[in-house]
């Protein structure tokens, strides 16, 4: 029996998307609480800068940016989108004609 490359990545990005899933499934709820609760009043005064808060949306942000080209190769309605485009192999340096 012989290893299929592509179906074999395909079942190992399924097994790593349950892998990350379930734990944060599992801990929702606890990381809800920590994100949503106030710090305590003895706790050290927060220099200027940014808080927990915005930094996690600076982080979901900067995820997000960095998805968006590779979303238009799997989801058809955005194949249009510039960014998304594959490379032309008619022109430039990897030209095959």
């Amino acid at each position: 029996m012989s290893f299929f490359f592509p179906a074999g990545h395909y079942w190992a990005a399924w097994v790593t998307i349950g892998a990350l899933v379930v734990p944060i499934g599992a801990k929702a709820s606890i990381i809800r609480l920590a994100v949503s609760r106030r710090a305590p009043d003895r706790a050290v005064p927060a220099g200027p800068g940014v808080g927990r808060r915005g930094f996690l949306a600076t982080v979901a942000g900067a995820a997000g940016v960095l998805t968006l080209p590779t979303v238009g190769q799997t989801v058809r309605p955005c194949a249009g989108c510039r960014c998304s485009r594959r490379a032309s192999r008619r022109s430039g340096p990897r030209a095959t004609r």
